[in-house]
């Protein structure tokens, strides 16, 4: 291991509502103002809350923190409301029909090494 010792956790929080941030949408990266970076930190804050609630151990040994927020992502990957990760997950969805899913499109003859990548690459 490189770093013995250490260990990184990521959390994402996924389908975080738009509007929490929608009125600093016309802002610029990293100069979004006051109130967003104290929004953000809190943010993180209850972020790391849970994760402390979860992994105890971690309490009082995390050393950086670093918080992407829908505005990040616009920002970086070229979309308008904060929107990633492919599919909306919902309780809902574990217990769904999932005929709609398809390993890959229905092609005859498949062609040798070509694969699929990306978001939602799995639906019809």
């Amino acid at each position: 291991r490189a770093h013995p010792g250490h260990s990184t956790a990521v959390i994402l929080a996924g389908d975080v509502p738009w509007e929490w941030f929608e009125r600093w949408g016309d802002t610029r990266v990293h100069h979004r103002g006051k109130d967003y970076e104290a929004f953000r930190a809190g943010f993180a804050d209850r972020l790391l809350e849970l994760l402390h609630q979860h992994y105890p151990s971690t309490r009082g040994r995390v050393e950086h923190v670093s918080v992407g927020t829908p505005l990040d992502t616009n920002h970086y990957l070229g979309k308008s409301c904060g929107e990633s990760y492919g599919l909306q997950q919902t309780l809902a969805k574990s217990e769904a029909d999932f005929s709609w899913l398809a390993a890959r499109p229905q092609i005859p003859k498949w062609p040798g090494g070509l694969y699929l990548a990306g978001q939602d690459v799995t639906c019809e």
